[in-house]
């Protein structure tokens, strides 16, 4: 197994919904790999309260598409996190 696919699978054990969705077909190998990018450790605990949301809006999207919402979504998390 490469490192990118060692990086994604420890990725992925804080992120049951989206492992749970990718293994059913519902998310593509690339919409993953989108998400995994911007989920930082920063972001692992805010991506895990927001996942499902996340998720419901990601779905119907391409790799493309996964990739700008998931950088909105990274963008609004980390000014949100710098509030507190």
């Amino acid at each position: 197994m490469g490192r990118e696919s060692v990086t994604l699978a420890r990725k992925l054990k804080a992120m049951p919904l989206t492992e749970a969705a990718w293994l059913a077909g519902s998310i593509s190998s690339g919409q993953v790999r989108a998400i995994a990018a911007l989920v930082t450790k920063r972001l692992t605990e805010r991506y895990t309260a927001d996942e499902a949301a996340v998720l419901r809006i990601v779905t119907p999207l391409d790799a493309k598409e996964t990739d700008k919402a998931m950088q909105r979504w990274a963008s609004y998390a980390n000014a949100h996190l710098d509030d507190d």
